[in-house]
Order: C-alpha cells, then sequence, then structure tokens
C-alpha cells in the first residue's frame, strides 16, 4: 500500500491548520476585547459618579461658587464625555435591558428638572410697593 499525498492534500491540510489557528486567535481577540469593554464600563460608571459626588459638593452652601470646584466640576464632565466616545466598545457587554431602565431614569430626572425651574416670562411687569422718588 502506497499512500499517495498530492498537492491538493497538502493544500487542505496547512489551510485547516491556518483556519484553526486564526480561530483561536479570534477567540483570545475577543476576550481580550471583553475584558477591555467591562473595564471602560467600569471606568464610566467611577467617572459619573464621581461627577455627581463633585456636583453635591459643589451645591453645597459652604463651597457654592468655588472656582476651584467649578473647574474640578467642568474637567470631570469632560472626562467623563471622553470615555463616553468609546461607547461602540463598552456596548459589546452591556445588557440592553440596563441600558433602557438607564435611559428612562436620565429622562425622568431631566423631566423632574424641567418642572422644578421657575418659569418666566419675558415681558414680566414689576409693581413697586410705595412711591418712587428722583434722587436728581
Amino acid at each position: 500500500m502506497t499512500i499517495q499525498i498530492s498537492f491538493w492534500t497538502i493544500g487542505f491540510i496547512l489551510s485547516l491548520a491556518v483556519i484553526v489557528m486564526l480561530v483561536s486567535y479570534i477567540r483570545y481577540l475577543l476576550k481580550q476585547l471583553t475584558f477591555v469593554s467591562t473595564n471602560l464600563i467600569d471606568l464610566n460608571n467611577e467617572a459619573v459618579s464621581f461627577a455627581a459626588h463633585l456636583k453635591s459638593i459643589y451645591e453645597l452652601e459652604t463651597f457654592y461658587g468655588d472656582e476651584t470646584l467649578h473647574g474640578l466640576l467642568e474637567h470631570s464632565i469632560y472626562f467623563t464625555s471622553k470615555i463616553e466616545d468609546f461607547a461602540v466598545i463598552m456596548d459589546l457587554t452591556a445588557d440592553p435591558s440596563i441600558e433602557e431602565e438607564e435611559e428612562d431614569e436620565q429622562q425622568e430626572e431631566q423631566d423632574d428638572e424641567a418642572e422644578n425651574e421657575p418659569k418666566f416670562k419675558a415681558n414680566q411687569e414689576v409693581f413697586y410697593a410705595g412711591t418712587r422718588r428722583r434722587d436728581s
């Protein structure tokens, strides 16, 4: 018995080996991407939490109007927005139902803020309680 190995047999074996290596490499890359995605979600959550905490401190009577805290607040908001630029990567492992709940909560917060804001008319009349005197 003689085993004949043709050109097609060698090509098939080599292509099968390459495919197996590529599949294993793709699995490795997907694991790495999932790891990065999970860590970016955690980083984003921490940045949002930090910004909210800083905002609550900034709104205290003791610190209201402090330029340093205001700068930190703006920087944390900017940092959070930069992290959200990677939303495509973060969406790989995010649960869609959680995202919908977060969007609903954000919409409710925006609605609450809009209701609490005083509404002023542009041409509001001002009434004085006494007579006006001219100091000329």
